[in-house]
């Protein structure tokens, strides 16, 4: 079964405006009062830019947020894959230090037989 189409109604810069979307009611409004918190924001800044001018704006504006925010993920995925392989790297050389340690121990432990044997002979 498909998702189903809901239609919302939003406003934008005091203009409603109904979307179909396959979110939800909330979901869109969200999305809607970040959008119109951009339009707003911009014609602030400049009352004499018409709503296509501002709309314009306020889309290149998001588009560089998105872009940078894209950028930072690419770079954080990055770190992630790095200090995965380096754990990996480090829990390997755990692993490899414990079967040392085991083979120390019972080097130690044939070492005390031995001692243990030379004193009996004593």
């Amino acid at each position: 079964m498909g998702e189903k189409t809901v239609k919302t109604t939003i406003r934008l810069l005091g203009n409603d405006y109904t979307i179909a979307s396959n979110e939800t009611e909330e979901y869109v409004h969200r999305v809607a009062f970040y959008v119109d918190k951009k339009l707003s924001e911009i014609t602030s800044r400049n009352s004499r830019l018409s709503t296509n001018m501002a709309a314009i704006l306020a889309s290149v504006n998001i588009a560089d947020e998105l872009f940078k925010s894209q950028t930072l993920l690419e770079e954080k995925t990055q770190e992630i894959k790095t200090l995965e392989e380096k754990n990996t790297e480090e829990n390997k050389r755990i692993t490899d230090l414990k079967k040392d340690n085991d083979i120390l121990r019972q080097e130690i432990q044939r070492l005390k037989i031995d001692i243990a044997k030379l004193e009996v002979k004593k």
